[in-house]
C-alpha cells in the first residue's frame, strides 16, 4: 500500500504546495513520518474542500488498515468527490487521533496520563477540603451567631440587674436619710452607677444638702477655712493663691487678700480676731490685718510647703508644719517676725549691750 501513501503525499503537495512532513535530515524526516501527524492541510490552503482533505488524510494514514486498500479505492473516492457524491472515507475524530498519538508516544502518554490523574486526585482532594472548610465556616458562623445572641441576652440581663440594683440603692438611701443616717445615705447614693443616674438621682442628692448657705468666690480648690473667735467672720484659703474673708451671717465676701505666690494651704484667726495667719506652697507664712486685709508681715524660713498654721491661745506665737516632718514656732509680734529662738537670741544681745 506504499503506492497509495505516495499518491496521497503527491496529492497533499499539489494542494498545499508543501510536503506533509518537513525535516532537515533524512533520519529526522523518517522519525516525523513514523511518529508525527502531517501538517494540517487547512492551514496551508483554506480553499481545499472538506471531503478532498479527508481523502488526502486517509491516503497518507499511518495505520495501513485504515489507509485505502488499493489505488483504485483512492481513485474511486476522487471520482465520487468530483461527481459531488458522498465519499467512502471518514474523517479521523479527536479521540482517535489522541489514541494513535498515545500508541506512537507510549512513554509520554503514560507520564501525561499519570500527571492528569494526579491533578484529578488533587482537584478532588481540594474540592473535599473546600467542602469541609465551607462546612466548618458555616458551623463557626452559626456558633458566632449563637454566641452573639447569648451575649445580647447576657447584656440585657446584666442591664436589668444593674437597674434593679440602682433602684434598690436609691430606695435604701431615702430610707437611711429618713432614719437620720446621712452618712449611710450618701454612701448608698454614691454607689449608683454614673451611666444610670438621672433626674431622680439628682433630686435625691439635693435632699442630702443640709448646709445653711453656699459661699462662692474662689476660682479653685478651697484648701482651708477658719472661724473668727466671735463667730462673725470666716476666712478661707484657696489654690487660687488668695484668702477671702466672709460675713458668716450673710455670706458676703468682705475682702480678698492677695500676696502669696502659690497655693494657700492653711489659714487661722488670731485669738483676738484682729489678725490672720496663712501658710502657702511658696514656703512662707503671712500675717494679715483682719480688718483692712493688709499684709503685715511675711515669715520666711521654711524650705518647703507650709501645710498648717495655728495661733497659741495667748496670740503671742504661731506654729507651722511643713513637708520636712518638722514644726516651727514663731513670735507673732511684727517686730519679732522671726522663729522664736532667733527673736530670743536678739533680745539677749540687746540686753547685753545695755549693760
Amino acid at each position: 500500500r506504499a503506492d497509495v501513501w505516495a499518491l496521497g503525499v503527491t496529492l497533499f503537495e499539489s494542494l498545499g504546495l508543501q510536503r506533509p512532513f518537513k525535516a532537515p535530515t533524512r533520519d529526522g524526516l523518517y522519525q516525523q513520518i513514523l511518529h508525527k501527524d502531517p501538517i494540517d492541510l487547512r492551514k496551508l490552503n483554506e480553499a481545499v474542500p472538506k471531503d478532498l482533505r479527508i481523502i488526502v488524510e486517509m491516503a497518507i494514514e499511518k495505520d495501513r488498515d485504515r489507509r485505502y486498500q488499493t489505488a483504485l479505492d483512492l481513485a474511486e473516492d476522487l471520482r465520487r468527490f468530483r461527481e459531488l457524491k458522498p465519499i467512502h472515507a471518514k474523517p479521523v475524530g479527536q479521540v482517535t487521533r489522541l489514541v494513535r498519538w498515545a500508541q506512537r508516544n507510549t512513554a509520554v502518554a503514560v507520564l501525561t496520563t499519570a500527571l492528569f490523574l494526579t491533578m484529578g486526585v488533587g482537584l478532588v482532594w481540594i474540592w473535599n477540603q473546600n467542602s469541609e472548610l465551607k462546612e466548618t465556616t458555616a458551623e463557626a458562623e452559626q456558633n458566632a451567631e449563637a454566641l452573639a445572641v447569648s451575649n445580647e441576652d447576657l447584656t440585657r440581663k446584666t442591664e436589668a440587674l444593674e437597674r434593679s440594683s440602682y433602684s434598690a440603692n436609691l430606695h435604701a438611701a431615702r430610707s437611711a436619710m429618713a432614719m437620720g443616717q446621712p452618712a449611710e445615705a450618701l454612701r448608698l447614693h454614691a454607689r449608683c452607677p454614673e451611666r444610670l443616674r438621672n433626674w431622680e438621682w439628682d433630686h435625691l442628692g439635693l435632699s442630702f444638702d443640709q448646709s445653711l448657705q453656699t459661699l462662692k468666690g474662689h476660682n479653685s480648690v478651697v484648701a482651708s477655712v477658719a472661724w473668727s473667735p466671735d463667730g462673725k467672720r470666716i476666712v478661707s484659703g484657696s489654690w487660687d493663691q488668695t484668702l477671702r474673708i466672709w460675713d458668716a451671717a450673710t455670706g458676703e465676701n468682705l475682702s480678698t487678700l492677695k500676696g502669696h505666690d502659690n497655693v494657700v494651704y492653711s489659714v487661722a484667726f488670731s485669738p483676738d480676731g484682729k489678725r490672720i495667719v496663712s501658710g502657702s506652697d511658696d514656703n512662707t507664712l503671712r500675717i494679715w490685718d483682719a480688718a483692712t486685709g493688709e499684709n503685715l508681715s511675711t515669715l520666711k524660713g521654711h524650705d518647703g510647703w507650709v501645710w498648717s498654721v495655728a495661733w497659741s491661745p495667748d496670740g503671742k506665737r504661731i506654729a507651722s508644719g511643713w513637708q520636712d516632718k518638722t514644726l516651727r514656732i514663731w513670735e507673732s509680734r511684727l517686730e519679732d517676725a522671726l522663729p522664736m529662738w532667733h527673736a530670743a537670741d536678739r533680745r539677749r544681745r540687746e540686753a547685753e549691750k545695755k549693760k
